[in-house]
């Protein structure tokens, strides 16, 4: 009877299995072993299993909510509520009261609590921002650089505009400033600040060069005999808008503007951007410009595409596209309705510093990087590749490192035939000297691409054979040093540094009259009139200066007949129907 009851139950099993009355069995897997469940009921298989699996899935959900910790501006309403806030946050990073505004690490599943509880009136995510440019393409030999005027400082005519009576002070955001650098004024001021992780970020070390080298172009010195020409003996103040590795947030901005604004700068060096904005940015610049009376400049963006990056694009914020020497605009610059004004920003040679050093056994070079390229730390024999045209043997003796001479082959096939040979890295220099407008390098790859001068190049090549190192040099300190970078964070100094020499001669008129001025008076290019690449053109201090003369004399600023704000940047600055001709 045992026997026979146990083979119908297991009939039924497999005629319940096989689909025939609708039901399916759910299997669990336990290590090797797989057990089957059968349903309660006949016939209810299916929605237990979708139940079963729902349950399941909201609480994969859940747990993932309660995992994934976020950085938020979390708004507020008093401080009963501001204290809750706090008691669930996993951090709290600022602090803004004015805008009853704190900025946290919460988790998903925390912040949807607090909405739901009505504890907190808004909550927005704090975007991450980072540097408008980091491409660089040859270190300069500084054993023999005599002092010298980039063509940038010349194509916006600060060579032909001196500093007025009046200086106004600048404050650049960026990655610090190299205080000791031969090549740059040490009478200046600035602020810390305090990174992602908790850690103070000195305002006067540099570890990532990209501030430096936007303070060179402001402010580099004159008549020293040495390196590069500012645009003039402009006042500073430095402020650590983002981290050693050239990123940081938009909370960490909103702190450096009010840095700067407390520290007296009428003028704001934005070279960074995102592809977003949050309420509480916004409202900052806002206030910034309308309120407390200062002008800022920040980079349109390098992606090379129609686009909207912030701060530029905020209607409040001057937007700046880069051009080539020739007056090009440059390919890689973004482009958009607010792009209000374009300056230099290809092959810009100032100030910077370096980490990176090109060892052999007798010497060290600093040496640049190559934006996209894995970061230093390769050693191996030099190998002579030529021009890099094909592979070369250097996979010698456990994978050598490849010597190059850059002429018309593009970068990345160079870098593509040395590690095809074995190459573990790349060392490349400019077989002829680059013209104007010749393409800065970028390569994306998992081994370290260093560029070197022409003459330091020609070094190297008496250490063919030998074994040499691409790390850190001797110091930890960043070395002092100068180079060449591209992008729209290097076009957007330029504008800063005309603005504030017509400024000093012009104390008496607003930051929106001065706006206006460098708009009205900027070179035309190309297609007439504004546009989304160059805007109204390229800045002009003299010309601006000229225009700004001519007009006080009777439309002295303040009269509100021109330089009024108006709703929206780009070409929406300046209405140049509504100006008498003669006066442009």
């Amino acid at each position: 009877m045992k026997t026979t009851a146990l083979y119908f139950l297991l009939l039924l099993q497999c005629y319940d299995v096989n689909g025939l009355r609708g039901v399916k069995s759910t299997h669990k897997q336990h290590g090797n072993a797989t057990t089957t469940k059968m349903p309660t009921s006949l016939g209810q298989g299916n929605s237990a299993h979708r139940r079963t699996q729902k349950r399941r899935g909201n609480g994969r959900k859940a747990k993932a909510q309660k995992s994934r910790v976020g950085r938020w501006f979390i708004e507020y309403n008093d401080d009963e509520k501001k204290n809750k806030i706090k008691d669930r946050a996993s951090r709290v990073i600022k602090e803004f009261p004015g805008q009853n505004t704190l900025v946290v690490e919460i988790s998903e599943y925390e912040r949807n609590r607090l909405s739901n509880e009505n504890i907190i009136t808004s909550s927005h995510q704090d975007a991450h921002v980072e540097a408008s440019g980091s491409f660089q393409r040859v270190l300069t030999d500084t054993r023999d650089l005599t002092e010298r005027t980039s063509w940038g400082i010349k194509m916006i005519q600060a060579d032909q505009l001196e500093l007025g009576p009046n200086p106004v002070k600048c404050c650049i955001i960026d990655t610090g400033y190299a205080l000791g650098h031969p090549d740059l004024p040490t009478d200046l001021t600035g602020d810390d600040a305090v990174n992602k992780f908790g850690d103070v970020m000195k305002w006067d070390v540099d570890m990532n060069g990209h501030g430096t080298h936007i303070a060179g172009v402001i402010s580099a010195l004159s008549n020293n005999d040495i390196g590069v020409k500012g645009a003039g003996d402009i006042p500073l103040h430095i402020t650590r808008g983002l981290d050693d590795k050239s990123g940081g947030f938009e909370s960490d901005i909103i702190d450096a503007i009010d840095q700067c604004i407390k520290a007296g700068s009428k003028i704001i060096n934005i070279s960074l951007g995102s592809s977003k904005m949050s309420p509480n940015a916004e409202a900052t610049y806002t206030r910034a410009v309308n309120e407390d009376g200062v002008m800022i400049m920040a980079a349109a963006g390098n992606r090379g595409a129609l686009m909207h990056e912030y701060p530029a694009s905020h209607p409040d914020v001057i937007s700046v596209a880069a051009v080539t020497e020739s007056g090009k605009f440059w390919e890689r610059s973004n482009f958009s309705d607010q792009v209000e004004i374009a300056a230099p920003g290809h092959a810009i040679l100032s100030t910077t510093t370096t980490l990176t050093a090109v060892h052999t056994s007798d010497f060290s070079w600093p040496v640049v990087q190559v934006a996209g390229s894995r970061s230093r730390g390769q050693r191996g024999t030099l190998i002579d590749c030529g021009l890099g045209d094909q592979a070369c043997n250097a996979g010698l003796l456990g994978g050598g490192i490849c010597l190059m001479a850059r002429d018309q082959l593009h970068l990345k096939q160079m870098v593509k035939n040395c590690v095809s040979g074995g190459g573990k890295g790349a060392i490349v220099f400019d077989a002829v000297d680059p013209t104007a407008d010749s393409p800065m390098p970028w390569v994306i790859n998992d081994l370290p691409v260093i560029l070197v001068s022409k003459e330091v190049g020609a070094d190297l090549k008496l250490y063919v054979g030998s074994r040499v190192s691409i790390g850190y040099h001797e110091s930890d300190e960043p070395e002092h040093t100068y180079a060449y970078f591209e992008g729209t964070s290097m076009a957007v100094p330029h504008v800063v540094s005309a603005a504030a020499l017509v400024w000093s001669h012009f104390p008496e008129c607003s930051n929106h009259e001065i706006r206006y001025a460098l708009a009205i008076s900027a070179a035309d290019q190309e297609n007439p009139g504004c546009d989304v690449d160059y805007g109204y053109g390229i800045v002009k201090a003299k010309d601006a200066y000229d225009w700004l003369s001519k007009q006080v004399l009777t439309q002295p600023c303040g009269s509100g007949t021109w330089g009024q704000p108006r709703q929206g940047g780009g070409c929406k600055t300046v209405a140049i129907d509504a100006v008498d001709e003669e006066t442009i």
